[in-house]
């Protein structure tokens, strides 16, 4: 078959149909997630006041997070590369808002990965255009998507939750992908959205807060006891 004959009868566009284009909270036009997005502000709580959930997350933060390198085109003069370095080693101590350089802003997005299952991370471009402001982390549980048909692609959209006039205002706002940028991670499907790694471990965390209830109850019977006496048969 000949490559003319082939790009024949390649189709245009897409032929398979998106399951993810209707179903949503204010517009049908919204994709669902595969989980509640609900649940990611409850992890980060967990990882906040669960001991074991808490230990985990810290030390995958620091396992994750094995520093990284600055590479440039090799096409660029050697001392134009110098130029450049230096500017952003000089710039992104700035980047971030309550972390020191860097890498405690990378830790940010690490740890925002881990909760939530997606980095969400918008460059805020400073007022004369000619570099980064800031970098501001958007709760992964207020980002919807739109699916569009005409570029196949999922549009983010933010849900505003502090706005009092959300009757009268359409309360999400349309990101702009050329500043924002959404990862999820562990999907197996069309669907855009990030699964939160912990999410299995709720079920196991129920539990556990159910048996430390028991037991605390327990030791407090003890401690009006004084003492606890066991007989078993030989």
């Amino acid at each position: 078959v000949s490559n003319e004959t082939l790009v024949k009868n390649l189709p245009a566009g897409r032929v398979s149909k998106s399951e993810y284009d209707n179903g949503g909270i204010y517009n049908s036009n919204y994709c669902k997630p595969t989980f509640l997005l609900e649940l990611i502000p409850k992890l980060r709580a967990l990882s906040r006041s669960n001991e074991d959930l808490g230990s985990v997350y810290n030390d995958l933060i620091q396992l994750t997070n094995t520093g990284h390198n600055i590479i440039f085109n090799q096409d660029i003069p050697e001392e134009q590369v110098d130029k450049m370095r230096k500017h952003l080693i000089s710039k992104r101590k700035k980047w971030g808002s309550g972390v020191h350089g860097i890498e405690g802003l990378v830790n940010k997005w690490i740890a925002q990965v881990w909760i939530s299952g997606a980095l969400s991370n918008e460059w805020v471009i400073n007022n004369t255009m000619d570099g980064i402001l800031n970098s501001c982390l958007v709760n992964p549980e207020n980002i919807n998507f739109k699916y569009d048909s005409r570029t196949t692609f999922y549009q983010p959209y933010q849900r505003i939750t502090n706005n009092s006039n959300r009757i009268y205002v359409d309360p999400f706002v349309k990101l702009n992908t050329d500043t924002y940028f959404y990862a999820g991670i562990l999907g197996d499907t069309d669907s855009p959205y990030g699964i939160p790694p912990f999410i299995t471990a709720i079920e196991a965390l129920k539990t556990q807060a159910t048996m430390k209830k028991n037991i605390n109850h327990i030791l407090e019977q003890l401690g009006l006891l004084g003492y606890l006496e066991v007989k078993l048969d030989k």
